[in-house]
């Protein structure tokens, strides 16, 4: 995955920047001296809790949190707080989610006993736009993990048929690069 460090308005203050997923995965604040030395504290919100990491240069912030993101890979967890509905597409049963750089998935199962996966709201579908149904919640983790990045630039392309609805206007907005590189810290 590609990372940029991106300056903010505040003097002290920087983003860590998915290139890839156009996502915010981490923000870099400077140590105050007498404040436990100086340095930078990388934040990092990611399954529901934050995490800081300490680096002594700017330089060492973009290869900590991709470490980070290494060592603490998205992991399917079960959805607790789910009030199941049972209208035709609505889960009805067990829901799992999983938070991406490239998005939140989540498999659930509907009222015909089958599971579907989403990934930010759009249902993995078939090339005709109909749904993907599968007979296991394995099965249906298993596509959402395949096609996690579909869509996204420097992602490899899967020809199993199945993709989320993709839209590509927001990735050729052509301001982005041009406000990308102004932000970019050299």
């Amino acid at each position: 995955m590609t990372y940029l460090l991106q300056k903010c308005e505040r003097e002290d203050h920087y983003d860590v920047i998915n290139d890839d997923a156009d996502s915010l995965v981490a923000s870099v604040y400077a140590r105050k001296p007498g404040g436990g030395g100086l340095g930078y504290h990388v934040e990092i919100y990611w399954r529901g809790k934050d995490h800081e990491i300490v680096v002594k240069s700017l330089d060492d912030a973009i290869p900590a949190v991709g470490a980070f993101y290494e060592a603490n890979p998205p992991q399917w967890e079960p959805e607790s707080h789910l009030t199941p509905g049972c209208a035709a597409m609505e889960p009805c049963g067990a829901r799992y989610f999983k938070e991406t750089q490239f998005g939140d998935l989540w498999v659930g199962q509907v009222k015909s006993g089958e599971w579907v996966a989403y990934r930010g709201g759009h249902a993995l579908s078939h090339a005709d736009g109909k749904t993907a149904h599968f007979a296991t919640r394995k099965e249906a983790q298993r596509a959402a993990d395949a096609h996690f990045r579909d869509g996204y630039p420097n992602s490899e392309t899967i020809t199993d048929g199945l993709t989320w609805p993709v839209d590509h206007q927001w990735w050729l907005d052509p301001y982005r690069p041009a406000n990308r590189a102004r932000l970019a810290v050299a």
